[in-house]
């Protein structure tokens, strides 16, 4: 398995929503550059509702799901945090 992390970010037009694809192998490893991109993601556009669709990953490490706080319904443990993965592929 590669353990490339391969992203696409998709803006609405009046960039009220952003969703952000994520393929590959999602581990602690690449942690801090999908942590980084959310970042750059949200300075694009402040306002916008932010999405982390996991569910094309190959991979997704627990510690990655624990340190995003996933449940199980695929939300973040704290919705008052702009960012709301969506839940990801069963395996």
């Amino acid at each position: 398995m590669e353990h490339r992390l391969n992203v696409c970010v998709c803006l609405d037009t009046d960039m009220s929503s952003v969703r952000i694809e994520v393929r590959g192998c999602v581990s602690m490893r690449n942690y801090k550059a999908l942590l980084r991109l959310l970042a750059r993601t949200k300075g694009l556009a402040a306002d916008a509702q932010i999405s982390l669709d996991l569910r094309e990953a190959d991979h997704l490490d627990s510690d990655v799901q624990n340190a995003l706080g996933y449940t199980e319904l695929g939300e973040l443990a704290d919705s008052s945090q702009p960012i709301r993965p969506a839940q990801p592929a069963a395996a």
